[in-house]
């Protein structure tokens, strides 16, 4: 009963939170740069409060400021600018911790703090870069990526869950998530592609049939990747969620995980093939 209860309030608070992403993904600009810097900050202070639970003391602060100061680098300005961000960075934060008495190792509470800045920063500044980076998409092109991309991802996690569930016999990665198993990340991937290959024939028609595979192959597969490292840093903190912030998803890292780790793959993806 208690999870039936959950999985209420996570399609609830779906059906609130979904039309809004899609909404400021499609609008793009100073909303969406809003949308990514919100989920990059909370992010980040989710992550330091795991460190944190660790006995490690990150420089929260900073932290926030850096990722924050990284991902909006990529909307702002160009390579060279982003250079000397990640400079400015590590030049301030190891600066700052010759001031900080009896705060620990400084060796982690540096280490802590950087891992926050570019799992956070970056991962904000590749979405940035799908939706507002010059390329051979139109404006209103490279929206509609960025759409694909969150609903690639909410198909994988909703088609992992629902043939995992009933259907789960081998587990995937017990040491770090018991509860995942094979059956379900095959769900998760044939989810993602069924997406993919429906908006090329909608929505993104613009891209290539071979292409929506590809994205829909790296998201299936990158997104539940990605659960596992978060799932790994929860479990060495030794707690259930990230925070309590989304009623039945928990944080923003427990929410966000996938597209952490998908959002740079595909990228990467799309500045290979020359699309952005």
């Amino acid at each position: 009963m208690p999870e039936f209860s959950n999985l209420w309030k996570r399609i609830l608070v779906g059906i609130v939170a979904i039309p809004l992403i899609l909404f400021t993904a499609a609008k793009g600009g100073a909303l969406f740069l809003l949308f990514v810097d919100v989920i990059v900050a909370i992010g980040a202070l989710e992550l330091f409060g795991l460190e944190r639970a660790k006995g490690v003391q990150p420089n929260r602060a900073l932290g926030v400021l850096g990722a924050l100061a990284l991902s909006s680098a990529f909307f702002f300005g160009r390579s060279d600018d982003v250079v000397l961000v990640l400079i400015g960075i590590v030049v301030v934060l190891l600066t700052t911790e010759l001031g900080r008495k009896d705060a620990g190792s400084a060796i982690s509470n540096v280490g802590g703090t950087l891992l926050g800045v570019f799992y956070l920063g970056l991962a904000g500044g590749a979405l940035l870069l799908i939706r507002e980076g010059a390329g051979r998409f139109s404006y209103s092109e490279s929206g509609r990526v960025v759409m694909l991309l969150f609903m690639m991802l909410w198909a994988m996690d909703t088609a992992a869950y629902f043939v995992g569930r009933p259907l789960g016999r081998h587990k995937l990665f017990p040491r770090v998530s018991p509860k995942k198993s094979v059956e379900g990340a095959i769900g998760g991937l044939m989810g993602a592609l069924l997406v993919a290959i429906t908006g090329a024939h909608t929505f993104t028609a613009f891209l290539p049939m071979g292409q929506h595979i590809a994205l829909g192959a790296i998201v299936g597969i990158g997104g539940q990747v990605g659960d596992l490292p978060e799932s790994m840093l929860k479990r060495d903190a030794g707690v259930k969620d990230s925070s309590t912030l989304l009623p039945g998803h928990g944080g923003i890292l427990d929410r966000f995980d996938s597209l952490f780790f998908a959002g740079p793959l595909a990228y990467l993806y799309l500045k290979i093939m020359g699309m952005v």
